[in-house]
C-alpha cells in the first residue's frame, strides 16, 4: 500500500522541520550506512586476522595484550556504530524529528577512534624503536613521534568534551576544527613513520640479491602501510576545510579506525608469508638463523624481524624472536 498524499506531507513538513538540525540529513545518513557497511566488512576480516594471530604466532605477552585490546575496541567501535544505524534507519525509519540529536553511541564513538589510533601508533612507536640505531637521534625521533600522538589526543579531548556539552548535529559543524587538529598530527605522524622505516632499511642492504629483494618487500610494505593511513587522515582534514553542509566527516572517521587496526594486524600475519620468501617454514615461536646463513656473507650476517621492520647484525649462530629479535643493533 503506497503512503498517502497527507502522510507524505507530513513527513516532508516534519523533514523540514529538522533541516536547521541536522546539516543535509539524506547526504549524511547515506555516507553514514556505507561507513556502517564497510566497518561491518573490515570487522569480519579483522576477526579472522585476529584468529589467524593468536593460533599461528607466539609472540610476547606484550604484542598479544595490545591485539586483544585493539580488537576490544574494534568490537565497541563496531557495536556502537551498528546501534546508531540501526536507531536512525530502523527504528525510526519515517521519523525525521529523530535525526534533531544524536544518540549516545554517536557520541560515543570518538572514544573507540581514539582509542583504536591510539593502540595502533603505540605499536608503530615500537616499530621504530626497534629499526633505529641506538643514540641521541633515535630519542628524539621517538619523542617527536609521541608529542604528535599527544597532540592529537589532546584534541580528540576536547572535541569528545565539546560533543558533549553541544549534543545536536547543527552545533558540530562549529567543531570542526578539532578534528582537523586531530587528523593534521596523524597524517604528519604516519609519513613520518613510513620514511623512517624506509630510509634505515635501504640503509641496511648487504648487497646479497636474496636479502636485499625481502628488504625491498620490507620497504613498499611499511611505506605503503603507513601512506594508506596518511591518505585517509589527509582526506579527513580535506573535508574538515573544504566541506561544511553535512557530516560526512563522521563516516571517513569511522573508516580510518577500522584501516588503522587492519594494517596493524596485516603487518604482524605478513610474517609467515615473508619467512617462506627465504625458504624457511616458520616456527610459530621462533624463525631460525640457518635459512639466513645461506644467502648472508659470514662476516656480515643480518636479521630480519618483519614484525618491527628491522634488520641489525647477529653472530651466525643466532636465531631471533618475533618479538624481541636477539643480536646487536646497528
Amino acid at each position: 500500500m503506497s503512503p498517502s498524499p497527507s502522510s507524505l506531507s507530513i513527513s516532508a513538513s516534519l523533514l523540514a522541520s529538522v533541516s536547521d538540525d541536522i546539516p543535509d540529513v539524506q547526504v549524511t545518513l547515506s555516507w553514514g550506512f556505507f561507513a556502517l557497511l564497510v566497518g561491518l566488512l573490515f570487522y569480519g576480516v579483522l576477526l579472522c586476522q585476529a584468529y589467524w594471530y593468536f593460533h599461528t604466532y607466539k609472540d610476547c605477552g606484550v604484542l598479544k595484550a595490545l591485539v586483544a585490546a585493539l580488537m576490544t575496541a574494534e568490537t565497541a567501535h563496531t557495536a556502537l556504530s551498528m546501534h546508531w544505524g540501526y536507531y536512525y534507519l530502523v527504528v525510526n525509519y519515517g521519523n525525521p524529528s529523530s535525526l534533531s540529536t544524536p544518540t549516545l553511541s554517536l557520541r560515543l564513538l570518538p572514544v573507540t577512534v581514539v582509542m583504536i589510533v591510539l593502540l595502533c601508533q603505540l605499536f608503530y612507536i615500537r616499530r621504530v624503536y626497534l629499526v633505529l640505531p641506538l643514540g641521541y637521534y633515535k630519542q628524539a625521533v621517538i619523542a617527536a613521534v609521541i608529542i604528535l600522538i599527544l597532540w592529537g589526543i589532546g584534541f580528540a579531548t576536547a572535541l569528545t568534551a565539546q560533543i558533549f556539552m553541544h549534543p545536536t548535529f547543527k552545533s558540530w559543524l562549529h567543531y570542526k576544527w578539532l578534528v582537523a587538529g586531530v587528523y593534521a598530527p596523524l597524517a604528519l605522524g604516519d609519513v613520518t613513520i613510513a620514511i623512517i622505516l624506509v630510509t634505515a632499511l635501504y640503509k641496511r642492504r648487504t648487497g646479497v640479491k636474496r636479502t636485499d629483494a625481502l628488504l625491498k618487500v620490507l620497504s613498499i610494505y611499511a611505506f605503503s602501510t603507513g601512506t594508506l593511513t596518511c591518505l585517509l587522515s589527509i582526506a579527513c582534514l580535506c573535508i574538515v576545510l573544504f566541506e561544511d553542509t553535512n557530516l560526512i566527516l563522521v563516516s571517513f572517521s569511522l573508516t580510518t579506525a577500522h584501516v588503522y587496526a587492519f594494517s596493524v594486524l596485516a603487518t604482524l600475519n605478513i610474517r609467515q608469508t615473508l619467512a617462506q620468501s627465504l625458504d624457511k617454514d616458520l616456527d610459530t615461536e621462533w624463525v631460525g638463523f640457518s635459512a639466513l646463513e645461506r644467502v648472508l656473507p659470514a662476516k656480515s650476517r643480518r636479521f630480519v624481524d618483519p614484525s618491527s621492520m628491522s634488520v641489525g647484525t647477529c653472530t651466525p649462530s643466532a636465531s631471533y624472536n618475533m618479538d624481541r629479535p636477539t643480536g646487536v643493533q646497528t
